[in-house]
């Protein structure tokens, strides 16, 4: 590919990291605040617009962490999650 849609990938996964991160922030103050059912749409949010693993790591980023706030919420805690597609 060209060095410009390079450039481009990058700056917006860089965008759209930092928009799931706010909406998973969102969603943890809500959560505090009591608004459950607020916070359960955040965390959806951060969820479906993730990527399914990241590349680094153990591959429990975003995603994972959003799926497990969203089972507190629903008190589903004891459920599996698949971290690996």
């Amino acid at each position: 590919m060209s060095p410009f849609h390079d450039k481009y990938v990058r700056t917006s996964d860089k965008l759209k990291s930092l928009r799931n991160q706010s909406y998973f922030n969102i969603g943890k103050k809500r959560a505090s605040a009591g608004n459950e059912t607020e916070a359960f749409f955040y965390f959806r949010d951060a969820y479906r617009l993730t990527l399914f693993t990241d590349d680094k790591g153990d591959h429990k980023g975003m995603r994972y962490r959003a799926e497990r706030e969203m089972r507190k919420l629903l008190k589903l805690g004891d459920i599996e999650s698949f971290v690996y597609w």
